[in-house]
């Protein structure tokens, strides 16, 4: 990205220098002083205590080092236009090369010519314990396409720092109970694009946090439960192509959620998600999977714990089922043959379009309850199976409420949520084994 010429002769300078390195760290300890400091005067004063033999006091401020500082409106103060380079003191330039090298992962993306490059924003990380976790992280993460190696590497970063953890692996990193966002902050993301033949020009600065649904990090069991979920949400995102419209929709959602840590975010992209999923599963991709019901409720409890009174709750759980047998199950079944039940198309979104109106949303989801239960007896009836436990008016009951209490939206998006979920108990369990429930 032609940064190489400007790097080369920032090292060239300092290596040239060495015998002068107190003027140096004199220098740059007075950079280091305070958060706002007179950067031209202290250039002014190391080039008076050096001798003149030809070195520069200042280098092109490359754009790989200065995004925010290329050709054009760059300045402070927006009251000019700048269409020549612009000079920045050595010194700072070749803090900046050298210190990409320790926290800058760049990257091409997939598909394309755009580049991207990831700078870590630490809180209270030092420097020998970024090394390790850093160098890790740099080896795992991939090229892939724009939306989803944003995310991946936010993933792929809070996965590494909490391997790297006291609770991880015993070492002098240590959360102390908080979580991975409240050491670092997360990642700065700067887009290039190829303009010209030999020109990268920065198109998008942004900013993407760690997660903030880890809760609290104090053993290594939390440890192995955190990487459980971070693995299955790596999962999910690689399988959403990005090149569909609406596989980027979902990205740019689960994105917005795992910078703002919102939890609306993710309803946002849950319900999208069970749109997709269903057309997939009905196209036989069978490696697009749903997420796992007990890694969303670690999600959920680490975001939110007062939720534990609804994911708990009897009622939602068996409504949870029933429209987890109308939904994903049966499609699974219908590709190995089996068309006992019908598949319900759509009925995520048929319920969310409800969830704003308490009455409505109880009425659509009593509707399809008494159908889910009305097949239930048919199927018994004709074929003499009936592999599906029914929902009792106490199940319904408890979701009523439940809405009264908490709102028709988060019991809504919460049901559509686990609703599209896989528990692989029910994978596991024996069909007797409904029967005999249902019987009784």
């Amino acid at each position: 990205m032609q940064a190489l010429p400007i790097y080369n002769a920032a090292i060239l300078q300092w290596h040239a220098t060495r015998k002068h390195l107190t003027e140096n760290l004199r220098a740059i300890l007075k950079l280091s002083a305070t958060p706002e400091v007179d950067v031209d005067q202290i250039a002014k004063e190391w080039s008076k205590a050096m001798p003149k033999d030809g070195w520069k006091t200042e280098f092109t401020a490359s754009q790989l080092f200065n995004p925010i500082q290329g050709k054009g409106q760059n300045r402070t103060k927006a009251n000019a236009l700048a269409m020549g380079n612009l000079k920045s003191f050595w010194l700072v330039e070749y803090l900046k090369a050298v210190g990409l090298w320790k926290c800058m992962a760049p990257r091409t993306v997939r598909n394309g010519d755009d580049r991207k490059a990831y700078v870590l924003a630490p809180i209270t990380l030092k420097l020998g314990q970024h090394d390790n976790v850093f160098q890790d992280f740099a080896a795992r993460l991939w090229n892939e396409t724009a939306v989803k190696m944003d995310i991946t590497a936010a993933l792929l970063y809070t996965e590494v720092l909490l391997e790297h953890s006291q609770a991880g692996q015993e070492d002098e990193l240590d959360f102390e109970g908080y979580g991975p966002e409240n050491v670092v902050a997360g990642l700065h993301v700067v887009t290039y694009k190829l303009l010209s033949r030999n020109a990268y020009t920065m198109m998008n600065l942004g900013f993407i946090g760690l997660p903030r649904w880890t809760g609290e990090v104090r053993t290594r069991a939390r440890v192995d439960e955190l990487d459980d979920v971070i693995g299955e949400h790596l999962a999910v995102i690689r399988t959403i192509d990005e090149g569909r419209s609406d596989g980027y929709s979902l990205l740019v959602r689960y994105r917005d959620f795992l910078s703002g840590g919102q939890l609306e975010a993710f309803f946002d992209f849950s319900i999208g998600y069970t749109q997709y999923l269903t057309h997939e599963l009905e196209q036989k991709h069978f490696w697009v999977r749903p997420f796992t019901l007990n890694n969303l409720r670690r999600l959920f409890m680490g975001t939110e714990p007062q939720l534990a009174e609804i994911l708990e709750n009897e009622g939602f759980r068996n409504i949870a089922y029933a429209i987890r047998h109308s939904t994903v199950i049966p499609q699974y079944l219908k590709a190995k043959g089996d068309h006992l039940y019908e598949v319900r198309y759509g009925l995520g979104m048929e319920l969310k379009r409800k969830a704003a109106y308490p009455k409505e949303f109880i009425a659509a989801l009593s509707s399809f309850l008494h159908e889910y239960n009305q097949e239930n007896a048919q199927k018994s009836e004709s074929k003499g199976q009936q592999r599906r436990k029914n929902v009792r008016t106490g199940d319904i009951e408890d979701v009523v409420r439940l809405v009264d209490k908490f709102g028709s939206e988060l019991v809504c998006n919460l049901l559509v949520a686990f609703g599209y979920a896989r528990d692989p108990r029910e994978e596991t369990e024996p069909i007797e084994t409904l029967n005999t429930e249902t019987r009784r």
